[in-house]
């Protein structure tokens, strides 16, 4: 039986007599024999000890911080050297958000762009550098530096921090802060979940969608090899001006035929219209832990998710230049080269992450895989001159 910090205490036991030891460090140990207790009345037992003569030797306390808690991740954040702020799971259970990216707004300084791409202090994603368990994560984007955060489930997360200014052990290329993501190995206890989502667009859903023919695996993310194997020797056909007569032409009309039959015709390079379909996303979570003894100081247990998203969308492009400046008079609506037209974007995100661990009393050891696919394709439609 513990004492209270002022040294009181109280407890319950079956009349009889009994043989007490009190101890506590840097005092002598002190045993009572020969103590009734009768029923229904309270014994009373009094107790000083007296210091030790001997003396101690170094003490030692040694513990560790509880990532998920939010004591925890306070903590933390007194001791860095840098500025930060963040949010534990313990913060994390107390919000409806399904993923990170959902999440990563609540944090001060952040904000999010389709609740997927990070914003630190008005800093876009591009000069951002993002971290999973310590490790960079790769680009979700061909074009610039950026990774959605949309897909790292809530519930696999034990903490993150973001960093607003710089120490010397950090990764460089950042201006305006760094996101570091702790997800679990060994779950406290298991769990099983499944999320499903939609959107529209009332520019886009239902509505004419154009691009080429698309592959049987497109909405998985993968290319079925049907836009490979392009034969050899095809001529470049820039030159071509369907303006001019085939006289004034480099390149014939008649080469070009030959070439579009060459690479498939229409059958493989035509243009298609479908109907676009609303925006879905789909995410999968599960995470088990197994005790290997029967105090569950020896564990192992696994975290895993998957998730899919698949949008569809259509901009109305428009661009224009100045006309003849020399002409006269010269009108503000003179202008040249006026193009119109649309860009259709079919893009599929996929992405799987699967954490194991051993943990003991003293000592744990995790495993972290992450893996991201981005199937992006575009089409674009323009009308006008010197596209």
């Amino acid at each position: 039986i513990q004492s209270n910090i002022d040294g009181t205490y109280q407890f319950n036991l079956k009349p009889g007599t009994y043989t007490l030891e009190v101890s506590y460090i840097s005092f002598q140990t002190k045993r009572i024999t020969a103590v009734v207790v009768r029923e229904n009345q309270a014994t009373r037992l009094d107790v000083v000890l007296k210091a030790a003569s001997n003396a101690l030797q170094q003490v030692v306390v040694t513990g560790s911080f509880k990532k998920e808690s939010i004591a925890g991740l306070y903590a933390q954040q007194q001791n860095r050297a840098f500025l930060s702020d963040g949010i534990s799971a313990e913060q994390i259970r107390a919000t409806p958000d399904k993923h990170l990216g959902e999440t990563l707004k609540r944090i001060t300084g952040v904000s999010t762009t389709d609740n997927r791409k990070v914003v630190i202090r008005g800093i876009a994603e591009r000069y951002n550098v993002s971290l999973l368990n310590g490790s960079t994560l790769p680009s979700t984007s061909v074009q610039q530096r950026d990774f959605e955060f949309n897909l790292i489930p809530t519930n696999l997360v034990e903490n993150v921090v973001v960093s607003k200014s710089i120490t010397a052990d950090m990764p460089y290329g950042f201006a305006g802060g760094m996101v570091q993501i702790t997800t679990k190995s060994v779950p406290n206890q298991n769990f099983l979940s499944f999320s499903a989502g939609t959107s529209f667009n009332s520019e886009t859903t239902g509505k004419d969608f154009m691009g080429y023919g698309r592959g049987k695996y497109d909405y998985l993310g993968f290319d079925d090899g049907s836009r490979d194997h392009f034969p050899d020797g095809l001529i470049d056909l820039g030159g071509y001006d369907p303006r001019l007569s085939d006289t004034q032409n480099k390149i014939k009309a008649a080469q070009v035929a030959e070439q579009n039959k060459r690479i498939g015709g229409t059958e493989r390079l035509g243009t298609r219209i479908y109907q676009a379909m609303p925006s879905q996303n789909y995410q999968f979570t599960i995470g088990r832990s197994y005790a290997l003894d029967t105090n569950r100081n020896k564990k192992f247990g696994f975290v895993g998710s998957v998730s899919y998203r698949n949008t569809q969308s259509n901009d109305n492009i428009a661009s224009m230049r100045r006309g003849n400046w020399s002409k006269e008079p010269v009108r503000a609506d003179d202008l040249d080269d006026i193009n119109t037209g649309n860009i259709y974007g079919f893009n599929t995100t996929l992405g799987v992450l699967l954490n194991g661990g051993f943990k003991t009393t003293n000592h744990q050891v995790n495993v972290y895989n992450l893996y991201t696919r981005i199937f992006d394709n575009r089409f674009a439609r323009i009308t006008g001159w010197n596209v």
